[in-house]
């Protein structure tokens, strides 16, 4: 596999190995101080174009093809998936693979013109430690669901409490706010008290007037007069 837009030879991902090949036990070292010529990554971070990327390579001659172990050092460029400003992340990645000198179905990589490409390699090593989420910081709250500003540049950004549509029409109204749910919970619970109340009176009404042995006090008392003056007469004649 070779570089899409470049040939191995000019390619900055590909080391010649010619001497190397078929020499089981060699072993050599190399720096890649890498130009980035295209742009990789996924949706929301990725390392773009003409970033700096730095590459230690070793280059180990087996009886299969040529070992190779790389450590590399990039930065990421991406956009915080809370509150959407630029961020970058330095990765740190190693990785290990085998190019044939044979065109073997049980190997993804192998030689070509005398020379390993790494960049399928690096490119599929990077994309794999990249996140899927990227956070400007780990505590980052977001944005403000309702206008959009960043919590983080105003940490005390608020809006009022919105007022129930059911209340709205209310709020227009000169003098009258929109009562909270409460307040009507409250009012209806006095206007059933109320009508407790006078159902209450209501009955008692209601058994004074069918009860027939029901004894009317100013009744009773108006019968006591008349009795006393009655006798207060007869006692007044005998003498």
């Amino acid at each position: 596999m070779v570089s899409r837009n470049l040939p191995p030879s000019t390619s900055p991902y590909a080391i010649p190995v010619f001497d190397l090949m078929h020499r089981p036990g060699e072993m050599r070292e190399k720096v890649l101080d890498i130009v980035v010529p295209e742009a990789f990554g996924n949706a929301v971070i990725g390392v773009p174009l003409g970033a700096p990327m730095h590459v230690d390579v070793r280059l180990e001659s087996l009886h299969d093809g040529i070992l190779v172990s790389a450590d590399i050092d990039v930065t990421a460029i991406g956009e915080c998936v809370r509150c959407l400003i630029e961020v970058e992340q330095q990765l740190e990645v190693d990785l290990q693979e085998l190019f044939a000198y044979s065109n073997d179905e049980a190997f993804d990589y192998e030689v070509e013109n005398d020379s390993v490409d790494l960049e399928p390699v690096i490119r599929d090593a990077i994309v794999l430690a990249l996140p899927f989420q990227p956070v400007c910081r780990e505590e980052c709250p977001g944005l403000c669901p309702q206008c959009g500003v960043r919590f983080l540049d105003d940490p005390g950004h608020g809006h009022e409490a919105a007022v129930d549509p059911r209340w709205a029409v209310l709020a227009g109204l000169e003098g009258l706010t929109a009562p909270s749910p409460s307040d009507a919970i409250r009012a209806n619970a006095t206007d059933l008290n109320a009508t407790d109340l006078n159902a209450t009176d209501l009955s008692a009404t209601d058994l004074n007037a069918t009860d027939p042995h029901a004894v009317n006090p100013d009744a009773t008392a108006s019968g006591a007069d008349v009795v006393g003056a009655d006798h207060h007469g007869a006692t007044e004649e005998k003498r």
